[in-house]
């Protein structure tokens, strides 16, 4: 029990006493005991309700000053507890505001909706990169943080905010968008979708900006503010159903490599850096299939603006390629350690 809780106990406890008292001592009604009890305790100063015999009179004195200290106590401790509270919420506050001052090259998702809650999970999974997470409605950011109680992650690398997404000072000062790496527009409605990626593009041109969009017309408005990615979600329904008749064998094998738990694939963007241990040598040197168990897919070199897709065995590995892969996580990872040496 707190103390708060144990205190209000105890005021009920002399209000109750002072009534049973007044009325056992006075002969008094229950609403004239009570009455005279709260006017004593409080030390209000109004009259007596009617004439106090010498029992009354004693009975006052005792209880005038029990009342004051049981009334002075609670207060302190109603006035500690506000003040505490208080203490704790700006300590909170001025710590999460320092860790987002100090977080770079983080992903901020805006929404934390049905699609939002999606999109966590499967950043999440990656551990690559800090999370910030924004929407104003808390009941949407309770679901989104018990969404992801199953999943491994750093507590440290993932921060709820409540604010407007499209607000530039929650964006600034709330989510530091200027050393974001992306962010993720996944509201439920694309003016909401549309106004955040042109806020954000003004604010800092430099960012990745994928947006959901819900009805394919309007996608050339977003590619128009500077969006890099847009999914549209009438397209990827239509598609889907689509496929369940049509190609029902290659649905069934994306859903299996996809879907199946311990089996999933993934699909990853692998850049060759700066001394990497791979830059020089060709893909048949290299043995990524047999070596780490995965698939290159296609490579995108400084030399081209288009991907090639199965790239040759003969292709030599520049620095900067950017190598699409297709495995298990863990192998994937393997493999991303591998290039770094």
């Amino acid at each position: 029990m707190t103390k708060k809780i144990f205190f209000i106990l105890v005021v009920l406890f002399i209000i109750f006493l002072g009534t049973i008292g007044y009325m056992l001592i006075e002969n008094w009604s229950f609403l004239d005991a009570l009455y005279m009890t709260i006017i004593t305790i409080t030390t209000i100063g109004f009259g007596e309700v009617r004439p106090l015999n010498v029992g009354g009179r004693v009975f006052t004195m005792f209880f005038s000053i029990i009342g004051i200290v049981i009334i002075t106590t609670f207060i302190s401790v109603i006035s500690s507890f506000i003040i505490q509270t208080k203490i704790v919420e700006n300590y909170r506050r001025r710590k999460m505001e320092k860790t987002i001052r100090e977080i770079k090259g983080h992903i901020i998702i805006c929404g934390a909706g049905n699609i939002g809650r999606y999109v966590l999970k499967e950043v999440l999974k990656e551990k690559k990169r800090p999370v910030i997470v924004i929407d104003n409605d808390t009941n949407f950011l309770s679901l989104a943080q018990n969404s992801v109680k199953d999943i491994e992650y750093d507590n440290k690398k993932l921060i709820f905010i409540d604010g407007d997404p499209s607000k530039e000072e929650v964006l600034l000062n709330k989510a530091n968008i200027n050393n974001a790496y992306g962010l993720i527009a996944c509201l439920p409605n694309d003016s909401s979708n549309l106004l955040i990626t042109l806020t954000v593009k003004n604010l800092n041109p430099r960012v990745k900006v994928s947006a959901f969009v819900l009805e394919e017309e309007n996608i050339p408005k977003f590619y128009l503010v500077g969006v890099d990615d847009v999914v549209s979600g009438n397209f990827l329904i239509g598609k889907r159903l689509a496929s369940s008749m049509i190609n029902e064998n290659i649905l069934s094998f994306i859903e299996q490599v996809t879907f199946v738990k311990d089996r999933s694939y993934y699909l990853a963007d692998v850049t060759v850096s700066k001394g990497s241990s791979i830059i020089g040598k060709t893909l048949r040197e290299i043995n990524v299939p047999n070596r780490f168990d995965i698939l290159i897919i296609a490579v995108k070199s400084v030399e081209f603006s288009e991907y090639i897709f199965n790239p040759k065995t003969d292709h030599v590995i520049k620095e900067n390629d950017i190598l699409i892969v297709m495995g298990q996580k863990v192998n994937i990872d393997n493999f991303i350690n591998y290039t770094k040496g």
